[in-house]
């Protein structure tokens, strides 16, 4: 997989993975981008759900909290040029509804989430986090 991918913002509430690309499970220590931002930054889980996929932590929809789970920065807001400090005060869209984590749907690799600073401030997972082996 690539360490970016191009998503392309649908008229419709939903993001998808690119053509031929499998959506995968998002682990501690993915890589996010923001459509705005100029830097990349990890999502972290400060408590791990109990879920594990080749020993990684695995995620789900509610791990959406401003600094607690998504990173306070992604450099700067090019969209505004200014610091780009996510607001979010939704859960990640897209989880896979059919296999649960604490009772929310698991996070992968074609989840997002919308800041509500800018209407292109679209947060997206560039990378899933696990180890390729």
């Amino acid at each position: 997989m690539p360490s970016v991918r191009s998503f392309i913002k649908p008229a419709g509430p939903a993001v998808e993975a690119p053509a031929g690309q499998e959506a995968s499970y998002v682990v501690r220590g993915a890589m996010l981008e923001c459509e705005c931002g100029s830097n990349p930054n990890l999502l972290n889980l400060p408590t791990c759900h109990g879920a594990y996929i080749q020993g990684q932590p695995l995620m789900n929809v509610a791990d959406s909290k401003p600094v607690v789970n998504i990173p306070a920065t992604f450099g700067v807001c090019e969209a505004l040029d200014a610091p780009c400090e996510p607001q979010v005060n939704m859960e990640w869209m897209n989880g896979k509804a059919d296999v649960l984590i604490d009772g929310k749907p698991v996070l992968t690799s074609d989840s997002y989430i919308m800041c509500m600073k800018h209407a292109n401030g679209v947060i997206y997972i560039a990378d899933d986090g696990q180890k390729k082996e």
